[in-house]
């Protein structure tokens, strides 16, 4: 991780907390995130979501190329939208946000 987005009282977006990093395109999006805040050290898992999301595959989590140009082997099973492990959900929307205090430390 790179950068925590946060206002000057420590306040984040909503319900999430916006953060940049830099990802290795040679890998598969990551659909969640193990964290463990400093002062609790409560592990939990975090739903990702991605602005400016380049096109990906639906069936392997590769950006660079969409479903109709995946090389990984569909079998009937997959040809049912709802049974991708990606899909439009990744992407994160762009409606409006309100400032809510923001958990120290994660």
């Amino acid at each position: 991780m790179s950068e925590v987005e946060a206002d000057k009282n420590g306040h984040c977006y909503s319900r999430f907390a916006r953060v940049r990093v830099w990802l290795d395109v040679t890998n598969p999006l990551k659909r969640t995130i193990k964290v463990c805040p400093r002062q609790t050290f409560e592990t939990f898992w975090a739903d990702l979501r991605y602005k400016k999301l380049l096109d990906f595959s639906f069936i392997c989590g590769h950006m660079g190329h969409i479903v109709r140009d995946c090389r990984v082997d569909v079998d009937t099973e997959w040809t049912i939208l709802e049974n991708f492990k990606f899909g439009n959900w990744l992407k994160a929307s762009t409606g409006p946000v309100r400032s809510q205090p923001c958990k120290d430390n994660i």
